[in-house]
């Protein structure tokens, strides 16, 4: 899909949200796996105005429940696949009424890319100070907490990753971690500020990775330990060329020093660590 394709279409979704009685501040949440439409729903609740709530898909239904009652959300967008989960999690909240649900694959419409769109987006000096998103943290571990991003300080964070790592239109971004995550998200923005191309994996796994990577030789790819781990353990990683180098950016954990060592001798190109991505904002 090209940038104007991308324009009209998730131009046309917020035009649907809107619809749906989506206002500039409401909170959407989302629960999908990795898709292309799980972009556009992120670039058209942005483009609205709204604050992106997005839910791991490895959540069990009493967390779901428990974000969506904190978070105030006046409706959630959920792919076919998750549907079930939202069944078990909307009979598990009792605090409030359970928002109303959208299936995602019926909200987007693919074929509006063709079609330039009248959508007029808020001005930016109405939403500045508005939630962009709430990323729930630790749900797997403890009880999920919010950590909350305005659109001026993701509008900075974006604009000074593509200044310090020097992303452009002549980049290419590589994504394998959920979208549901903050470290995903933060590559997204970047990558729609700068205007380079990006390659969004469904899932993330050793052999779809290394074709990818291979076939389309980001310049950028964002990644946490234990899948650079995989990657480096993978029996077939020497057979697929990564000479083109690129930079790997790796979050969420620390990378051992033996690991940084070995994908520096390995695997060509930048290894870059960074920390405090969620409630630091990357620091």
């Amino acid at each position: 899909m090209s940038w104007g394709e991308l324009e009209r279409a998730s131009s046309s979704l917020a035009q649907r949200l809107q619809r749906h009685g989506m206002r500039p501040g409401d909170r959407v949440a989302v629960l999908s796996e990795n898709s292309f439409d799980f972009v556009l729903t992120i670039c058209a609740i942005w483009k609205a105005g709204g604050a992106l709530a997005p839910l791991s898909t490895f959540l069990q239904p009493d967390a779901i429940a428990t974000i969506l009652d904190d978070c105030e959300a006046t409706m959630l967008i959920a792919s076919e696949r998750c549907f079930e989960t939202l069944d078990a999690a909307s009979s598990a909240t009792d605090r409030r009424r359970a928002p109303p649900v959208i299936r995602m694959d019926e909200l987007v419409d693919r074929d509006a890319a063709a079609t330039p769109q009248a959508f007029e987006p808020p001005p930016w000096s109405g939403v500045r100070a508005h939630l962009a998103n709430i990323i729930y943290s630790s749900g797997t571990t403890g009880t999920p907490k919010g950590i909350p991003h305005t659109y001026a300080l993701r509008s900075l964070q974006a604009q000074g990753f593509c200044r310090g790592l020097h992303i452009d239109a002549s980049s290419g971004v590589l994504l394998s971690t959920p979208l549901s995550s903050n470290w995903t998200l933060t590559a997204l923005a970047a990558a729609l500020c700068g205007g380079a191309a990006m390659y969004l994996l469904p899932k993330f796994e050793e052999q779809a990775f290394l074709e990818t990577a291979a076939r389309f030789k980001p310049t950028h790819s964002f990644l946490v330990p234990t899948q650079i781990e995989r990657i480096l353990d993978f029996a077939a990683f020497e057979r697929f060329d990564l000479s083109h180098g690129g930079a790997k950016l790796s979050a969420g954990a620390p990378l051992s020093p033996a690991r940084k060592k070995e994908t520096l001798a390995r695997w060509p190109g930048k290894l870059i660590e960074l920390y405090g991505m969620t409630e630091g904002s990357v620091t």
